[in-house]
């Protein structure tokens, strides 16, 4: 089994964040309505063996934070006010861990859309429009659209 733990940090800022998230090497700034910001680090080589460790690790937290006040140092006025973390596990680890959406083979009216990481946090309002648009559609949906879907099918697993 490899065991990654997936960790980010919440912050609140003293002025409102640009409304848009950025993502360069590992590090992800996501802005939330509340003009809370999400911090991310994604795929942590951090193996382990089992379930039992903690979620979060101090080392983490100062590489999330480090590497956000290099890329934006508005970010030394914050308040941390969360520091979460879960785990992500896969037996045997997988070839791809590119994300899966659409329907699953089959299954009727059983649809999918997993494996985002940190950018799941991004991605999940399209996502959800993409799913609703094929469900509610019947499966008629636009070209770019259908692309999309063909490529990240559950079906090519």
């Amino acid at each position: 089994i490899r065991i990654n733990r997936e960790q980010c940090l919440r912050l609140e800022l003293p002025e409102r964040f640009p409304p848009f998230a950025i993502r360069i090497s590992t590090i992800a700034t996501v802005p939330k309505v509340n003009g809370n910001v999400l911090l991310g680090l994604s795929g942590l080589p951090d193996m382990q063996s089992d379930f039992s460790g903690s979620l979060t690790t101090e080392e983490a937290k100062a590489e999330i934070l480090d590497d956000a006040l290099e890329l934006l140092p508005m970010l030394k006025e914050a308040k941390l006010v969360e520091h979460r973390g879960d785990f992500e596990g896969w037996a045997p680890p997988p070839n791809n861990i590119q994300p899966v959406i659409g329907q699953l083979p089959e299954w009727e009216n059983v649809y999918i859309a997993a494996r985002f990481g940190t950018l799941g946090m991004i991605m999940s309002l399209g996502t959800g429009q993409a799913l609703a648009d094929l469900v509610l559609a019947g499966g008629r949906i636009p070209d770019r659209i259908r692309t999309m879907l063909d490529i990240l099918s559950p079906a090519r697993l």
